[in-house]
């Protein structure tokens, strides 16, 4: 089984080696989480029900969708450090059509 292997610097430059193999490291990365994209008066927003904290903006739908991954990957690389677990995803998505 082949092995991801990170080398990190904290703070006081001390190393940290963090071992995964190819098949956790895919596994982690392998969630699908639901955005909600909101227009605002200056651009967009997003945030993820299932993520609590995390929040994005941008110009642009696509902007904003690339910042919110963007701070989703940090979110949970920040959860890692401390320790607290990735949280699932939950939340179904899904439309209803209604005469308006």
């Amino acid at each position: 089984m082949r092995q991801v292997i990170r080398v990190r610097k904290q703070g006081t430059g001390a190393r940290h080696l963090e071992c995964y193999t190819q098949e956790g490291w895919a596994k982690m990365s392998a969630r699908r989480y639901p955005v909600i994209i909101e227009q605002t008066g200056t651009g967009y927003s997003a945030y993820s029900p299932d993520v609590a904290g995390c929040a994005a903006v941008g110009d642009t739908q696509e902007e904003t969708r690339r910042n919110f991954q963007d701070a989703m990957a940090a979110h949970f690389e920040g959860m890692r450090e401390v320790g607290e677990p990735i949280p699932e995803p939950r939340t179904s998505v899904d439309y209803v059509e209604v005469a308006a």
